[in-house]
């Protein structure tokens, strides 16, 4: 049977609680974390399930319970970057939440779910504030993880030789490449990253069959 080809993933504005996924809450954003939480109070079914439907969030956002809902508190979360807002489903059954994106800091941050939702620049960034020995210092793992959403090709060459006319830094800029340059004493090791258009499904495991 042959590969089913993906395009970059999309968010469908209306999708419910009962529709998302570890990968696609990558997606959405505070906002509509608190927006399907409070249609969904409505839902028997999610109202007995809430801590599933809880941790299917919660691999992508820093969720956390207010018990005390003071406007000193709630200011307090507000400040660095949390949604605040509270979730009803009955009188017995309150939740005030503060709600946050994980951000995507180090390496050791990226799944095979999260990687199809950041930009190249964003990789890059990620790499930068990692690296000590260059693309080859990362796990097989991360460095797979990678490859699953980006073409990867790297250099290491002289500074002097680096931007030569025609060379390989020019040529794989002109094909779209971002480049990290990571300096190495005299040398300069460069990588190179473009997000694929395209995803073969079979080539995107969950990270739950990730050997640590």
């Amino acid at each position: 049977m042959g590969k089913k080809r993906l395009q970059q993933p999309v968010i469908d504005p209306s999708l419910s609680i009962k529709a998302v996924t570890k990968g696609s809450v990558w997606a959405i954003s505070e906002k509509d974390v608190i927006r399907m939480w409070k249609e969904a109070t409505r839902d028997a079914e999610v109202k007995k399930n809430v801590n599933h439907y809880l941790d299917i969030f919660k691999s992508a956002f820093i969720i956390e319970e207010i018990k005390e809902d003071v406007t000193l508190v709630r200011k307090s979360y507000e400040q660095h970057g949390y949604k605040v807002a509270q979730i009803m489903f009955d009188e017995t059954m309150l939740f005030t939440w503060a709600v946050k994106k994980k951000p995507i800091i180090h390496v050791t941050d990226l799944t095979y779910e999260n990687i199809r939702y950041i930009s190249t620049t964003e990789l890059l960034e990620v790499l930068n504030r990692n690296f000590g020995g260059g693309w080859e210092s990362l796990s097989r793992s991360v460095q797979n993880i990678i490859l699953s959403n980006f073409d990867v090709s790297t250099v290491i060459l002289p500074k002097d030789r680096l931007h030569k006319k025609g060379g390989f830094y020019e040529k794989k800029v002109k094909d779209g490449f971002e480049v990290l340059e990571l300096e190495k004493g005299g040398w300069v090791e460069a990588i190179f990253a473009k997000q694929k258009s395209e995803l073969e499904d079979d080539d995107i495991p969950s990270s739950d069959s990730i050997e640590t």
